[in-house]
């Protein structure tokens, strides 16, 4: 199996939600879920990204079943204090496999990492710790959206895994430094928005107008994709597989068609990267989608 193959990481928003900017299909049908876990399957990928937040996800992971998967779940905010963290970690830990179908999950996620920051963070990181030591979870990490976050953490909190955003505009993740440093502490790096939301998939004339101050930055995008007569897709997902610091690359899908056409896009030598997008956009209004509705 080719090895860049054995980094993706299938995303299961779209299975419990409409979820995506280029989305045309919302939620993604339970027969076609089967599809998708099964081209997964046979194409060698091994890891399922889910989370609470996404709907239904978990409810239709687990009737289509996950068995033959490694699956990384996240939970949302916690509610509590003190020592009610642990019960409360623990029983939604619990919903979700139950949920999903499984004892245990490879691992579990904080959607909300910045709550470690807070008076009773230390509560809720001896509450995860909990959920591996009894064996629920392999592994416990945090899903961020800014490096600040590993900025504030750092100090006195070591997850074994971090998933975080990263595509050809938005490298912060790697320019922070944080890759290296990540990387050399042996710590799991999963890439999520390889494709921004699906911004980056989308032709020249398809771009909501909202991005226009950024037209230069989408025309090198457009550019490269000529000169060197790759996909959009074969672009953006063979930069994000060659970065040897990753470890999976969470990509999300609506079809089964979808995810061959991925996977075939995935098997490329990533072309030689242009200067001007070698660096990525530092503008957080481009580059964070929690940005794009102050832009209409």
């Amino acid at each position: 199996m080719d090895y860049k193959i054995h980094k993706l990481a299938l995303g299961t928003a779209t299975f419990g939600m409409d979820y995506g900017i280029a989305n045309k299909s919302g939620q993604v049908d339970r027969t076609e879920v089967s599809k998708i876990l099964l081209a997964a399957q046979n194409a060698g990928i091994k890891t399922l990204d889910t989370a609470v937040v996404y709907g239904s996800s978990e409810k239709i992971l687990g009737l289509a079943g996950v068995e033959e998967f490694q699956v990384v779940t996240k939970i949302p905010r916690v509610i509590g204090s003190g020592a009610t963290f642990t019960k409360r970690v623990e029983a939604q830990i619990k919903q979700s496999l139950n949920l999903l179908g499984c004892d245990n999950v490879y691992a579990v996620m904080l959607h909300a990492p910045d709550q470690l920051s807070e008076t009773d963070g230390p509560a809720l990181a001896k509450a995860l710790s909990h959920i591996q030591r009894i064996g629920l979870a392999q592994k416990i990490g945090i899903s961020i959206y800014h490096t600040t976050t590993l900025d504030s953490l750092w100090g006195w909190f070591r997850p074994d895994i971090v998933q975080a955003p990263f595509n050809i505009f938005d490298q912060q993740i790697k320019s922070s430094g944080w890759a290296s440093l990540l990387r050399d502490s042996g710590i799991e790096i999963h890439l999520r928005s390889a494709f921004l939301q699906g911004l980056l998939l989308m032709p020249a004339q398809m771009i909501p107008t909202q991005f226009s101050l950024w037209a230069e930055t989408f025309q090198h995008w457009f550019d490269w994709q000529t000169v060197t007569r790759a996909s959009a897709l074969e672009l953006a997902i063979q930069f994000n597989l060659s970065q040897p610091w990753a470890d999976k690359v969470v990509v999300g899908v609506e079809t089964a068609d979808q995810l061959d056409e991925l996977v075939t896009a995935s098997k490329g030598d990533l072309p030689d990267i242009p200067v001007q997008l070698m660096n990525g956009v530092a503008d957080e209004k481009l580059i964070k989608p929690s940005n794009w509705n102050e832009l209409y």
